[in-house]
């Protein structure tokens, strides 16, 4: 790129202070020796780390939104980690997707992460099992006979209660 300006103008071009004290002096600026100025987007990486209670990693995946309008899922392998490379800098969120592999699971709250240029950023997403209420518990069977004897002797009372009604139900009919 090539500039004439005005003598005794300073000036910050690319992160680099360059002074003109020369009327009508051309300065040429480069961010590349030999190539002249190369725009290129500052990239760095994503790196999503799996864990859960029971130790499975594989299989779940997760939505990474950021800037510009970037969005896509990434699917777990068996080592647990997902690493995004030549991500723009910028603000991204990453997500559990709810899927069959985390279906069993309760899911990580979002996370928000930066990504600056030439680093690699760790975000960490753990899962908890669900606590699942057992059924058929027999954990204290003394309390389960009770509780079914009482239901039994509660159904032949409404029994016994139906058919003396019924009875007395006929007999009232039969003397009409």
């Amino acid at each position: 790129m090539r500039k004439s300006v005005l003598p005794n103008l300073c000036i910050v071009y690319a992160g680099q202070e360059i002074e003109i004290t020369e009327h009508g002096k051309t300065v040429i600026v480069e961010n590349e020796a030999g190539k002249g100025f190369v725009n290129a987007p500052q990239v760095g990486s994503l790196k999503i780390v799996k864990t859960s209670s029971d130790g499975k990693v594989k299989g779940f995946s997760f939505r990474v939104t950021g800037p510009n309008g970037y969005s896509e899922i990434f699917t777990v392998d068996e080592s647990g980690e997902i690493l995004i490379e030549n991500l723009r800098i910028g603000e991204y969120v990453v997500s559990e997707v709810s899927d069959g592999a985390s279906a069993a699971y309760v899911l990580p709250a979002d996370k928000t992460a930066s990504v600056f240029e030439g680093a690699v950023t760790k975000v960490k997403m753990h899962n908890e099992l669900r606590d699942t209420p057992k059924t058929g518990d027999d954990s204290n069977p003394v309390l389960w006979k009770w509780l079914a004897a009482i239901g039994v002797l509660g159904f032949v009372a409404c029994g016994g209660g139906y058919i003396a009604y019924a009875m007395k139900k006929r007999r009232k009919d039969g003397a009409e």
